[in-house]
């Protein structure tokens, strides 16, 4: 065991000192040891720089989801097609309760600066969001200290808050899939029981260093709320919906991850054997940070859908997910250290 007094002198020796008696405080000695490796400049919520090949670790559907998907497909042709058609209850607004988990292994100086971040990265969610009705309400900022689950490697089961219909964003360190290369993941929407306890796992999960934008966090939600990528099935079609998302208003196409700048293109094309341009401006594409800015109306009408027929019903249901559940104030906060 490493005396206190060393690891002090250590620390006045290396500008370290904050951080590393914030971790002893919290009984974290692994990471007080690692801060010495660990400039306090460099404690900053990571910039997008050198992050460009981040990819989304939400994977393809599986059978059971696409054929939900083709089956709402086939009842939304008998439902408005345009905006102009749309009636006061399809444009009411879907208010979402919604929790949000800071899961780290940093210091208190990191988890401040991302607390900060919050309600600003709510607002433009909420942006986003606001034309196909959505809007996501914030009831909790909760900070947790845990190496583990700070790399996206589980914790829900203790964290979660909520029943079924409550979003849970959990803003991680780093993700350990993909080889590291993923910037988000999400559940997609199921049909559950009323009494199901089965959806601990349930929620978005996004790399700290992609919050200085919305685009991620707003990418993911919409998993969570049942869209797929633009591209899926490629140029392939799938019945009478080409692309294989089956939604009637997004084109066809091929993914070419972050190659087309998409705040200056559009006319990229790579489905030309198929009907409109490749979709380079929606947030369920793979796009540069600041170029995505919409959703179609069809996929405002799939999100609305869904919601109604997997999550809506479980608001009346008043079990929580968590093992340990907790009642919380609109917008409150808390600080818990689970060190492993």
């Amino acid at each position: 065991m490493i005396p206190y007094f060393a690891i002090v002198l250590l620390a006045l020796a290396t500008g370290t000192y904050g951080s590393i008696v914030d971790k002893l405080h919290h009984g974290n000695l692994n990471a007080a040891l690692r801060t010495r490796d660990t400039p306090q400049a460099q404690e900053t919520v990571p910039s997008q720089q050198n992050e460009s090949n981040l990819t989304c670790g939400t994977g393809p559907p599986d059978q059971e989801f696409k054929d939900l998907l083709r089956n709402m497909a086939e009842r939304e042709r008998g439902q408005p097609q345009k905006r102009s058609e749309t009636t006061d209850a399809t444009n009411n607004t879907i208010v979402v309760d919604t929790h949000v988990h800071i899961v780290t292994n940093e210091g208190r100086t990191v988890q401040q600066q991302r607390e900060a971040r919050i309600p600003g990265l709510m607002g433009e969610i909420n942006e986003n969001f606001a034309s196909v009705g959505f809007r996501f309400d914030l009831q909790s900022v909760n900070v947790t200290v845990n190496r583990s689950w700070s790399r996206g490697r589980g914790g829900q089961h203790r964290l979660r808050k909520g029943n079924y219909s409550a979003l849970n964003i959990y803003i991680v360190d780093g993700l350990d899939i993909l080889n590291n290369g993923a910037a988000g993941i999400s559940s997609i929407p199921r049909r559950l029981p009323l009494n199901a306890r089965s959806f601990v796992g349930d929620g978005t999960t996004i790399r700290a260093s992609r919050i200085s934008t919305s685009y991620t966090a707003t990418h993911e939600i919409g998993h969570w709320l049942g869209l797929l990528h633009t591209y899926e099935g490629g140029c392939a079609e799938d019945g009478r919906d080409p692309g294989g998302d089956f939604v009637f208003d997004t084109p066809a196409h091929i993914e070419q991850g972050f190659s087309i700048d998409a705040c200056a293109d559009g006319t990229a094309d790579t489905c030309p054997l198929l009907p409109g341009l490749d979709p380079v401006k929606n947030f369920m594409n793979f796009v540069k940070d600041g170029c995505a800015n919409e959703f179609t109306f069809g996929q405002g009408l799939r999100m609305k859908n869904l919601w109604k027929e997997t999550r809506e019903p479980h608001r009346v249901a008043p079990a929580d997910a968590s093992s340990s559940s907790s009642s919380s104030s609109s917008s409150s906060s808390s600080t818990t250290s689970n060190n492993m």
